[in-house]
């Protein structure tokens, strides 16, 4: 590339060359460019308040990427399943707050000692894991199928 400067008269030549290689060797354009800023500015708080301690937070981060696709989906879909995949998304949402509100039985006012409680947390333990499993049964059969 350095062979090619001295047919350019000035420094700004140069530097929109330059400019104009790295946008083409990386596929950027102005729309590319506009899009990037603006998934910054929408992910900014779901990453700004996102911990490593705790399996809500990863909750919260496919719960924001999904109800993105799932107005992609009900908005700019082309494809004839655009709605049955928003509305597969939908679900999907639905059981990640579930999961993240963590609210399956109310404990107010009972003691953890007694029989009932001790059969609630099972209670709770299983619907829990009926909610990941439903969950992660529509990811893995839709997720390849969620594109437009």
């Amino acid at each position: 590339m350095i062979k090619y400067w001295h047919k350019f008269k000035d420094w700004q030549e140069r530097c929109w060359y330059k400019f104009k290689h790295w946008r083409y060797k990386y596929n950027l354009n102005w729309s590319g460019i506009k899009q990037g800023i603006r998934n910054l500015v929408i992910w900014f708080p779901v990453i700004w308040f996102d911990r490593w301690w705790d399996h809500s937070f990863l909750y919260s981060i496919l719960r924001f990427k999904l109800s993105l696709m799932e107005k992609g989906f009900r908005t700019y879909g082309i494809s004839t399943r655009s709605e049955q995949d928003a509305d597969n998304i939908k679900k999907c949402k639905l059981l990640l707050d579930r999961l993240t509100n963590d609210a399956y039985i109310d404990y107010e006012g009972k003691r953890g000692w007694e029989p009932k409680v001790r059969f609630s947390f099972e209670k709770e333990e299983e619907m829990i894991e009926q909610d990941l499993d439903l969950l992660f049964k529509i990811l893995r059969k839709q997720i390849r199928a969620w594109w437009d």
